[in-house]
């Protein structure tokens, strides 16, 4: 259990990543969609192989748990936190770059 508790909380980070790239990046509702198929896919053959692996490929349904336990905690817990704290570094990035970008159009 500990282990596909694990799983789910390396899924629901990635699927942070993914959220937070999309505030930032500013893709597209095309590019999105093919990045949900993409990390479905992903999650899907991670799970699996755990599963396969651990379970010898039976269904256990406290593994199940204990990923949908992973991805509940760490919504609930660290991911308000951490796209919080991203996101303010990510602004102060682009104030950055914005601000270094007009300097160099007033200078030319």
């Amino acid at each position: 259990m500990l282990l596909s508790f694990r799983m789910g909380v390396y899924l629901a980070f990635l699927y942070d990543l993914i959220r937070l790239s999309r505030g930032f990046l500013f893709s597209g509702k095309a590019v999105g969609s093919i990045e949900d198929v993409i990390f479905w896919f992903y999650c899907t053959r991670k799970v699996f192989v755990l599963m396969n692996q651990e379970g010898d490929g039976i269904l256990r349904w406290f593994a199940i748990a204990g990923a949908l336990l992973g991805i509940c905690l760490y919504l609930e817990l660290v991911s308000p936190f951490l796209i919080r704290i991203s996101a303010g570094i990510f602004r102060r990035i682009k104030r950055f770059t914005e601000y270094l970008s007009e300097k160099c159009r007033k200078s030319n």
